[in-house]
């Protein structure tokens, strides 16, 4: 069959000396530990077994966990990639202080010494915390979510998240300028019909100001429209908008295009 064809093509290319790129799901990390078993077994026993590395990027994701909870299922694949035993195995991640706090709950800092974590400086195009900051009132006060601010009931849009709609919308772009782009994080749900969803704070949002434009970054898609889209382009209004599947998921080329056609105006984007 054709999967046995492409199973037999990545077990020729591993063999050799490849670079397996596998997605942060337990079925990919399955699929990963079934070809390097397989080709292990292959090899037989008068040959030196096959060796790896293992690079696990964005490693605060397999720390998601406390002790006291049972482990999702990515963490029990990975703990069985482990298992094959690379010859090395790097954790990279941007929030280091997220892996320490769950290393301590579960007692195993002392398992980390202190000469295997290795420190990067960060190139000019990084987002540190120095470019983040909280928006502010017209006293110039720092506006801050409290724990009981966003709920179903008002579908996690409160006056605070308004009133920072509104100074994107009413914002004025200088000539050659663009419009202001904010992420706006707080919907914790995606398609589940019991939570407040990312689609349904998007069509809130156009809703409140139709002049703008949502953006809604999902794990399958990503989709964008206006509900005053151009003459031109009568299909960026509801209800069709744009949706982006599979590898034209690039959300830097997605927003070049927006602002091809919609330069000033304020964009929103939320992902989950």
């Amino acid at each position: 069959t054709n999967s046995d064809g492409k199973r037999r093509w990545a077990l020729s290319e591993l063999g050799r000396g490849a670079c397996l790129i596998v997605n942060n799901t337990a079925a990919a990390i399955s699929k990963a530990r079934s070809l390097i078993t397989e080709l292990r077994g292959l090899r037989g026993e008068n040959h030196p077994k096959m060796r790896f590395a293992l690079i696990v990027d964005e490693a605060d994701d397999f720390y998601r966990t406390n002790p006291e909870q049972e482990s999702i299922k990515m963490e029990e694949q990975l703990r069985q990639l482990e298992g094959l035993t690379p010859v090395l195995k790097f954790e990279v991640t941007a929030t280091l202080l997220a892996i320490f706090v769950a290393l301590t709950a579960d007692g195993k800092t002392d398992n980390v010494p202190a000469d295997d974590i290795f420190y990067v400086e960060a190139s000019q195009e990084y987002v540190g915390p120095q470019q983040l900051r909280p928006p502010t009132d017209s006293d110039g006060h720092d506006i801050f979510l409290d724990e009981t601010d966003l709920t179903k009931a008002n579908v996690y849009v409160d006056a605070k998240v308004k009133r920072l709609w509104k100074a994107a919308v009413d914002h004025k772009v200088p000539a050659a300028g663009h419009g202001p782009l904010i992420l706006d994080a707080t919907a914790p749900g995606v398609y589940a019909p019991n939570q407040v969803t990312i689609y349904r704070k998007a069509k809130k949002l156009l809703e409140t100001h139709p002049h703008a434009i949502a953006i809604v970054v999902a794990g399958a898609e990503i989709t964008w429209s206006t509900h005053r889209p151009l003459e031109s382009r009568p299909a960026d209004g509801p209800p069709d908008g744009n949706t982006f599947k599979n590898g034209e998921k690039h959300f830097s080329a997605i927003l070049q295009k927006i602002d091809s056609h919609y330069r000033q105006r304020p964009v929103v984007f939320g992902y989950s």
